[in-house]
């Protein structure tokens, strides 16, 4: 099979870079490669990829609209059609936004969400009739573009929200005449149909943490991991030292009421990262949880995410206002997370890191209610429906303690998550060395410069003379080669390698 490329543009200073190796890597192989942007052809992103060889390009932008009449038309009635569908609630639309039999609503929703900041509106209103429109109209353009030139290897560099990179993924992951690359950070991952669902991160497999290597890295290093760990010197993530490193704390009287914990998320993330969330939004479920909870004896701690906004904190104050309830706390992402966790008696979430700590400090079970990267291990209890939920905290609300074995799981699992999956998502010093090596040595540091000056101070020479030396690109270059020659994906008869 003859492969031609389409590189779907981020337009971040690293991704560019990296398509740039990626690129050098194609040439050798015959394999000609095009770039799509959400971005204007004027971007210095764009002309930084022309500089390096690449001629051929499609935008999303208010040319597109006049130069595709045809899929506009089509994208109205696909919309008509679809609100037919669903009506009113924006709820509805989640799991019946069927475009080419692929289910788009979630993608649509948090992009919305992302454009409007929209949390509380739970009916269809104006802003999400234009993103709705707007994200048929790129899907349908996305489409014709592979159809009509034949792309078949696809690098996708982002997993939420409406952009080419999700367009690409949802689309064809399933298709086997197409190949799709995800390039992110360090990770140069195949996405399969088998492994890699719409909207979801890969679950770990309960076979990795029963295997011999890695129970003897287990208890080789694990007692120290959780010692940096809960005090805040583990820092794949910035959020991380923040919630653990804090020396203030909260002292509480005792009671014989249930202590609950809910854990935010931030607002502004993609909401659906995880699939199957019973809630509308993270709003919503910080919201719909109160009501029930509110009418019982149960004392309430709301914790906001350590990396959410005042916008989103001023959010959740003005909804504890609506309740007027003494019974309700909210704990400032200031006071040691680990403190929190020891005060509180159950802890609910959707999805969050937190579901994991709590089981391993507390002993207890986390009730999560989505489908978490944790949500088949039994140190959780998975809520599948507002009812259950709604059951479980006015009838059947307790502290449940884990059996040693789930106890176990649960170490193991955060063990395994940070020291090896979480660490290769985030790539541990991957954002120290774009900082110290990356920008200075190549992007001026004004970004806010017009893109056609901030183009002009590029140091093209240096990139291109300097980056084979480099370990992170050296890196990118063997991570992809590697996969390009695994006979597993039947790369190698097709490009000739």
């Amino acid at each position: 099979m003859k492969f031609k490329a389409l590189f779907c543009d981020r337009g971040n200073n690293d991704s560019v870079l990296r398509f740039f190796v990626i690129y050098k890597i194609l040439i050798k192989k015959n394999i000609l490669s095009s770039v799509i942007s959400n971005f204007d052809k004027y971007r210095w992103q764009n002309n930084f990829y022309k500089k390096f060889g690449i001629k051929f390009f499609y935008y999303f932008n208010h040319k597109t609209y006049f130069y595709n009449l045809i899929e506009l038309i089509r994208s109205f009635f696909f919309m008509i059609l679809i609100i037919l569908k669903n009506k009113i609630y924006l709820k509805e639309y989640l799991n019946n936004t069927l475009i080419n039999n692929k289910n788009f609503g979630y993608l649509i929703y948090d992009e919305y969400l992302k454009r409007t900041n929209n949390y509380k509106e739970k009916k269809i209103n104006f802003a999400f009739i234009r993103v709705l429109y707007a994200s048929i109209f790129k899907i349908q353009i996305l489409k014709k573009i592979v159809l009509k030139k034949n792309y078949n290897l696809f690098f996708i560099t982002q997993f939420n929200y409406i952009n080419p990179s999700t367009i690409i993924r949802a689309l064809y992951n399933d298709d086997k005449n197409k190949k799709i690359i995800y390039v992110n950070r360090g990770s140069i991952q195949l996405i399969e149909s088998k492994t890699f669902l719409l909207n979801s991160y890969k679950r770990i497999d309960k076979k990795v943490i029963y295997s011999k290597k890695f129970n003897t890295e287990f208890q080789k290093k694990s007692n120290i991991f959780f010692k940096k760990r809960f005090s805040g010197k583990i820092d794949y993530r910035k959020d991380l030292p923040l919630a653990f490193k804090s020396n203030k704390k909260i002292k509480l009287k005792k009671t014989k009421n249930l202590r609950i914990l809910l854990a935010c998320h931030r607002l502004s993330d993609a909401n659906h990262a995880y699939p199957k969330n019973i809630f509308l939004n993270y709003f919503d479920y910080i919201e719909e949880t109160l009501k029930v909870l509110v009418n019982t004896k149960h004392e309430i701690f709301i914790r906001m995410h350590p990396a959410g906004s005042k916008s989103e904190r001023d959010l959740i104050l003005n909804l504890l206002n609506k309740f007027n309830s003494n019974k309700i706390k909210i704990i400032s992402t200031k006071i040691n997370t680990l403190n929190v966790i020891k005060l509180s008696d159950c802890l609910i979430t959707l999805h969050g890191t937190i579901g994991i700590e709590f089981p391993v400090i507390k002993k207890l079970k986390s009730i999560v209610c989505a489908d978490a990267s944790y949500a088949n291990f039994k140190f959780c209890k998975r809520i599948k429906n507002l009812k259950e939920l709604n059951d479980v905290l006015k009838n059947n609300l307790k502290p449940i303690k884990l059996n040693e074995k789930e106890f176990k799981e649960a170490k193991k699992y955060l063990f395994y998550s940070e020291q090896y999956d979480m660490k290769r998502k985030f790539n541990i010093f991957y954002s120290e060395r774009l900082k110290k090596n990356y920008t200075p040595k190549y992007f001026p540091s004004n970004r806010s410069l017009p893109d056609k000056y901030f183009f002009k101070k590029i140091k093209f020479n240096n990139f291109f003379k300097n980056y084979k030396k480099d370990e992170y690109f050296k890196e990118i270059e063997f991570r992809l080669n590697k996969l390009l020659s695994n006979k597993k994906y039947n790369f190698k008869n097709e490009l000739n390698l």
